[in-house]
């Protein structure tokens, strides 16, 4: 938010990877999709280092793996939405925390919840 959307920084790259797999697992495990309330892919199924990247073989049609693409930029992107909608009217509570964690470094419960506004 504070940079705009075209400047991911390092730690915004590092969210985007985690929603990328929280996001994954939501369509591909857990039914979280248009798809429905199916498992397409299990624990065992994402290559780690050391297995055979290129044979491994999903157990679904291509044309499913690109609605589960789909569904995951939509998922992502809904959540950013999302956040972006509850953080912009909060701008100023945003900047006021960050102004008090760069003179202070640790903000006890009291003080951020002064800080917030909701003491």
């Amino acid at each position: 938010m504070v940079f705009g959307p075209l400047e991911i920084t390092q730690g915004a790259s590092g969210d985007l990877q985690m929603v990328a797999r929280l996001a994954r697992e939501m369509v591909t495990r857990f039914g979280f999709s248009g798809l429905g309330p199916v498992a397409l892919e299990g624990p065992g199924t994402e290559v780690f280092l050391g297995r055979d990247w290129f044979n491994q073989r999903p157990g679904y049609a291509e044309s499913t793996g690109k609605a589960i693409d789909e569904s995951i930029r939509a998922l992502a992107k809904q959540s950013l939405d999302q956040a972006v909608a509850l953080l912009t009217p909060r701008r100023a509570v945003m900047d006021r925390l960050v102004e008090a964690l760069i003179e202070e470094e640790t903000l006890h419960e009291d003080r951020f919840m002064q800080l917030a506004g909701l003491a």
